[in-house]
């Protein structure tokens, strides 16, 4: 069994709701089954967040990576570039952009680097506040937010120092 972190080698570890586990177990699990996860790389933006590139469907984008996100969200304008059919939400979510009333879809095929899901339901929404921070810095604009929806149910493991998302690969 390949470990995934010795405890000296980790510079900043930040662990996102791992299933079943509260922070009063984490030191006993920093020993894991690298053959349960799959590595992405992480890239630091301009702005101060992380970003991973995301396939929806086949197709190439920009995605936040945002552990105070409750959902995976396609920003609006992405919607037609990866041909998303998009129906009316009854859910109110809030967060830096003030209350917004976001539309749902549902992505047949979903991939980050080599960990793959299908038939995953995402929000969408409008994230033109976020592309115009990104837009400030000089960077391109996202197509969604990587959120909890992911990292909860796949027990995600950010390592800040090695630029490093690990998730328990897809059933």
């Amino acid at each position: 069994m390949k470990k995934l972190f010795k405890v000296s080698s980790i510079k900043c570890i930040l662990f996102i709701a791992v299933m079943g586990l509260g922070y009063g177990t984490i030191a006993q699990n920093l020993s894991l089954n690298l053959d349960e996860y799959a590595e992405i790389p992480i890239e630091r933006t301009a702005v101060g967040g992380y970003q991973v590139e995301v396939k929806v469907n086949g197709i190439k984008g920009r995605f936040v990576l945002d552990t105070g996100a409750s959902f995976f969200v396609i920003e609006q304008s992405s919607v037609e570039k990866y041909g998303l059919e998009v129906k009316d939400s009854d859910l109110k979510v809030g967060g830096a952009g003030g209350t917004m009333q976001p539309k749902k879809t549902s992505i047949d095929k979903l991939q980050i680097s080599n960990w793959k899901t299908s038939n995953f339901d995402a929000m969408v929404l409008n994230l033109a506040h976020v592309n115009a921070a990104h837009e400030r810095r000089g960077e391109a604009p996202i197509n969604g937010v990587l959120g909890n929806t992911i990292l909860r149910e796949y027990g995600a493991i950010i390592d800040i120092g090695n630029n490093k998302l690990y998730l328990k690969k897809s059933k």
